[in-house]
């Protein structure tokens, strides 16, 4: 009964009411919602121009930052119509696949291929496109817009013509233009300042005004120079606003043209020097960001992050040696060591800078301290070493004025008979005068706040010099990304000695600054461990010592393997140029000297980052007669690999940057050589690419092979893009875990370096070296 209901009463209803609705029409609203997804526009349909728009909500039209306006026919500009819903009917469309064709409509519902062409997606209707006879025929609907939109947008680019700080690709509104960095030269640029005022955007930059002073020879600083924001600030509009119409044509606009301009630049942190420019240096940007940000005619502008890295200190970098084992033996009854700790610069020297080397106890004793005042400037890396014998008397091993330099401590200090006493080597840098800095109507002083820099080396005497042990500390780099984190180091300790009948340790581990000791262990069947307090204490909290009671003896050549977790507690501590871990062994009775690990470092970096990034070995040629171009040699590794351990992450993009250093053979240095990275191996270019195509020509396999398309790279210092990863064109690819391969199988064309010919008669026989810095950006990081 109910399907006799079905077939003699309902059916033919519903089909006489479809019937009248189709033949008749009916009147009546819908309200329809759109979506878009801001992460996968890109705006412009010039690459030349998407920094500007990728990824924002489209810039407005018109000056006043509104879109439609009146009653949207667009008749004229009371009446805008920017956006606009024109309706087709399905007679004014085609399917250019004709994905039906051949199928049988006798009945649908037999034919398989028809049934599964029919789903969502796949219909003639998801292919469907307009017929040119048809494009000006639709029926235009009334679209009205209740927001605006930014009409101008912050571009930090260096308007100084004497050095570009920013290392830009030489192009305003360049693809580099969201991640530029300012790394100026504090001694040679000038020092960044910022006191939060509002800054007005110029078309030049004084630099006369701010320049470094230096005397008549060059060679003695006596004002460092000044760098503020506006040295970086420009504004431009994407639009003609002039225009009768809406023309996209991208131009910088000043404050002194358009006196509603208001632009303002806070930091990351606080400003560092008081209003006005005045006062003392509070602190630097090591690193720190700008963030451009204002309106114009009262409308915001899209604002712009500029990454900031420079340091004010004297810089001393003691990580060559961050723990000496000393053997008493080796600096007594005659005989004295000399250690190489690491180096020293500082290039913001008015007079002299002292370094003051002390020898201290764990215990608080004082047992000598050597001082220098006669420190010269140096814009280069100096030695610093460390001289130990028991017949120095805390000098320095070379006579001022001093480059490198040498303290000599007497070791012991005192006499000891004990099996190992720790020592901290404990050295300060400091200048002696406060730098004035030169500025058009102030003169702020960088002053002892940035004028000290402080760092030690841990020194354990030890009786017995002989390594019965030794220990191998797994991970020799490893990068720290956020508070939190925990980071695992394994130690595997083996008998290379004789006795095979040691049951007891104890083993001592560091505790660097920013990380807390989470937990140290070896597996509770391997036997006990708990930590020593007594000799921890005598460590003065740079390392903590635990002692290991085995099960069983440990027989020669055999290991046991325990593990340290740490805990970072505080990213700002860790130092940028890395955090050395060194494991010591001694015996717990005599605390003679057992053996010691291999030095680990850990780094911080955001995340992702680049985990293995590749060197370039191009060979031996003769001298070019012409423009010539090589190769790298056979097996030169050029992968890069991107990972982001951290899994609370939402990366989902990220663009690969590369600047390359001029070629330097002693005083030869060539900047107009290039590199050609061309695309990653496996990568398979579109049959009709065209990198100029229009916007709305580019398939997604043109974008796709577009960002994996390196831009050359010439030995100038501009930040050129390498590959951009863009998971809404690739989003089986994973943005945490990736690497590219630039050897030149598979597709790839590898490597390559560009001599030109008119370098021919400044190149001169020898090895030429530069250095590659990359940068890898995402929605969640920069990283350098």
């Amino acid at each position: 009964m109910p399907t006799l209901v079905n077939k003699y009463f309902i059916a033919p209803l519903v089909t006489d009411i479809s019937n009248y609705f189709v033949t008749n029409g009916f009147y009546g609203s819908a309200q329809i919602n759109f979506t878009f997804d801001m992460s996968k526009y890109r705006g412009s349909s010039d690459t030349a121009l998407q920094s500007l728009t990728t990824n924002r909500l489209f810039a407005a039209p018109y000056k006043d930052g509104t879109f439609n306006t009146g009653d949207t026919s667009g008749s004229d500009d009371s009446n805008r119509r920017s956006f606009s819903i024109t309706m087709y009917n399905s007679n004014q469309l085609a399917d250019p696949d004709n994905v039906i064709a051949g199928m049988d409509w006798t009945d649908p519902t037999t034919d398989t291929d028809l049934m599964n062409q029919m789903q969502p997606g796949k219909t003639p209707m998801d292919h469907a496109l307009i017929k040119k006879s048809e494009i000006n025929n639709g029926a235009e609907f009334p679209v009205y817009t209740n927001f605006t939109s930014w009409t101008a947008a912050a571009v930090p680019y260096d308007k100084d013509t004497t050095n570009d700080t920013l290392h830009s690709s030489g192009n305003p509104i360049g693809d580099d233009m969201r991640y530029r960095t300012a790394t100026p030269d504090p001694r040679t640029d000038g020092a960044l300042l910022n006191d939060g005022s509002n800054i007005s955007v110029t078309k030049d930059w004084d630099h006369a005004g701010h320049a470094p002073q230096f005397s008549a020879d060059k060679k003695t600083l006596e004002k460092a120079g000044s760098i503020t924001p506006e040295r970086y600030a420009n504004v431009y509009e994407v639009y003609d606003y002039s225009q009768s119409t809406p023309t996209v044509a991208p131009h910088p606009i000043y404050s002194a043209d358009e006196p509603s301009l208001k632009l303002a630049v806070t930091n990351s942190g606080s400003e560092n020097i008081g209003t006005g420019y005045s006062g003392e240096v509070s602190k630097d940007y090591n690193p720190g960001q700008w963030t451009y940000s204002g309106t114009l005619d009262g409308i915001p502008i899209a604002s712009a992050n500029l990454g900031l890295n420079q340091s004010l200190t004297p810089n001393m970098d003691l990580s060559s040696s961050p723990f000496l084992i000393v053997p008493k033996t080796s600096v007594t009854n005659g005989q004295h060591q000399t250690y190489s700790l690491g180096s020293w610069r500082d290039g913001l020297i008015i007079n002299n800078d002292t370094m003051t080397a002390a020898l201290n106890g764990f215990d608080g004793t004082k047992y000598g301290t050597a001082t220098a005042k006669n420190l010269v400037t140096s814009t280069t890396a100096n030695k610093v070493g460390l001289g130990l014998a028991d017949t120095y008397n805390y000098g320095f091993a070379q006579k001022g004025p001093y480059g490198d330099i040498t303290p000599e401590f007497k070791m012991p200090p005192v006499a000891t008979t004990d099996p190992v006493t720790f020592y901290s080597g404990d050295f300060t840098l400091s200048r002696q005068d406060d730098i004035p800095v030169h500025m058009p109507t102030t003169q702020p002083t960088i002053g002892s706040t940035l004028g000290t820099k402080k760092a030690s080396t841990l020194i354990a005497l030890i009786n017995n010099a002989h390594a019965s042990y030794t220990i191998t500390r797994s991970q020799d780099t490893q990068y720290a990304y956020a508070n939190g984190q925990t980071i695992t180091a394994t130690g595997v300790v083996k008998n290379v000695g004789t006795d095979s009948s040691r049951t007891k340790f104890v083993v001592v581990v560091p505790t660097p600054a920013g990380l807390t000791l989470a937990d140290y262990n070896f597996g509770a069947a391997n036997g006990t461990v708990s930590k020593d307090t007594n000799i921890t204490a005598k460590l003065g909290g740079s390392a903590a010592a635990y002692d290991v009671t085995l099960t069983n003896p440990l027989p020669v050549d055999q290991t046991f393997t325990y593990t340290a977790k740490y805990q970072v507690a505080d990213m700002s501590q860790l130092p940028s140029n890395g955090t050395p871990f060194q494991d010591l062994l001694l015996d717990p009775d005599t605390l003679d000297y057992l053996g010691e690990s291999n030095t680990n470092w850990l780094y911080p970096a955001a995340s992702p980052y680049l985990q293995t990034v590749p060197s370039f070995d191009f060979g031996k040629h003769p001298q070019p007669g012409s423009t010539v171009t090589y190769a790298t040699v056979a097996g030169n590794k050029q992968t890069f690999a991107v990972t982001d351990p951290d899994t609370a992450s939402t990366v989902n993009n990220w663009s690969l940057f590369a600047q390359l250093s001029p070629f330097v053979n002693g005083d030869s240095n060539l900047s107009d050589l290039a590199m050609t990275f061309g695309t990653p191996n496996g990568e398979t270019k579109p049959a009709d690419y065209d990198a100029n195509k229009a916007n709305n020509e580019m398939t997604d396999d043109d974008w796709l092979y577009f960002n994996h398309t390196a831009n050359t790279v010439p030995s100038n210092q501009s930040m050129q893009r390498l590959y951009r990863l863009d998971t809404s064109l690739e989003p089986t690819v994973d943005p945490k875990n990736a690497a590219l391969d630039y050897s030149g199988g598979n597709g790839g064309k590898g490597v390559t370096l560009t001599v030109p010919a008119n370098d021919d008669a400044a190149i001169k026989l020898g090895k030429y070296n530069a250095m590659i810095t990359y940068t890898l950006d995402s929605n969640k990081s920069t990283i350098n």
